[in-house]
C-alpha cells in the first residue's frame, strides 16, 4: 500500500496539484486490480469466453477443411512403402480422418452446462456468502 500512495502522489504532483490531495487516489486509481475475492468470476468469464470465442470456432476450421478435402476423394496418391506396409489413398483422407474425430469431439462439449458456469457469485465472497 506504501507504494501505492507514493505513485499516486507523484502522479498528483506531475498533473501539478498538490501531493496528498487525493487527484490520483491510491486505491482507485493504482491500486485498480481485482481482489481475490474477484478472481473466481472474473476466471469463470475468461472460461467463457475462451470457449465461445476461441475454442468453438477454431473447433470449425477443420470442418471447414473437410469440406476440402472432399474435392480430392476421386484423386488417389502415389503408393510408397514404408516399413509398416504400403500407404495409398486420396489426398484428403489423412485430412479427412482428422477433421472428423475433432467433428465428433466438439459434439460432445456440454454446451448446455454453460449456463451453470455463467452464474456469478456477487458480493459477500468473502464470508462465503456469494
Amino acid at each position: 500500500m506504501n507504494a501505492n500512495e507514493v505513485i499516486a502522489n507523484r502522479a498528483t504532483e506531475i498533473l501539478g496539484r498538490q501531493r496528498g490531495s487525493k487527484q490520483v487516489h491510491p486505491n482507485d486509481h493504482v491500486n485498480n486490480v481485482p481482489v481475490s475475492n474477484d478472481v473466481v468470476p472474473r476466471r469463470r468469464l475468461a472460461a467463457l469466453l475462451g470457449i465461445s470465442e476461441g475454442l468453438i470456432p477454431a473447433l470449425d476450421r477443420p470442418r471447414r477443411l473437410a469440406a476440402k478435402a472432399r474435392e480430392f476423394d476421386n484423386v488417389v496418391k502415389v503408393g510408397r512403402i514404408p516399413p509398416h506396409g504400403r500407404n495409398t489413398g486420396a489426398p484428403g483422407a489423412g485430412v479427412l480422418g482428422y477433421a472428423t474425430q475433432v467433428a465428433r469431439g466438439s459434439d460432445r462439449l456440454p454446451v448446455a452446462s454453460w449456463s451453470d458456469s455463467a452464474e456469478l457469485p456477487r458480493g459477500g465472497t468473502a464470508v462465503g456468502t456469494g
